[in-house]
């Protein structure tokens, strides 16, 4: 009987932005769910590039900056009179909060203001599978397809 790691639960994808300072590491959005269970199931060149191509035309932000803001909008209004609009808007004074969340990197809606974005160069998506090595009894990752894309002014 044959047996292999070689399957859609042994391949998955890393994302990244490509910057002057090195690269960040992406979470997916939601909204490439289906693509990316796709590449992971039957990965190809073309259909990683079109995740490269969408994650390039997207802006990104950094998601602890954002809860920075909210929370300073909601602390200077003293949790008065709190929208969706007031969030977006700078503080009145500075306000740090007390937990610092966590470096996560995530899309700007379109209807949000880009001033925040993170300059980036390109996006750069990576497909890596799990192979098993018999000479050293262990599994190792392989890169199988890369792609990248620069973003479009």
């Amino acid at each position: 009987m044959f047996s292999t790691v070689d399957d859609e639960s042994a391949r998955f994808l890393r994302c990244y932005l490509v910057t002057g300072q090195g690269d960040l590491p992406l979470s997916i959005p939601s909204a490439a769910d289906k693509i990316v269970a796709e590449l992971r199931a039957a990965p190809s060149q073309a259909d990683l590039q079109n995740l490269a191509d969408r994650l390039a035309k997207q802006a990104w932000r950094w998601r602890d900056q954002r809860l920075a803001r909210e929370a300073a909008a909601v602390h200077a209004r003293q949790g008065l009179l709190i929208s969706a609009a007031s969030l977006r808007e700078p503080a009145e004074r500075e306000f740090v909060p007390l937990v610092a969340a966590e470096r996560v990197i995530e899309p700007i809606p379109q209807d949000e203001s880009e001033a925040n974005a993170i300059p980036f160069h390109a996006a750069r998506v990576e497909c890596w599978r799990y192979r098993y090595n018999a000479h050293t009894t262990t599994l190792d990752t392989e890169r199988v397809l890369t792609a990248s894309a620069e973003p479009k002014p």
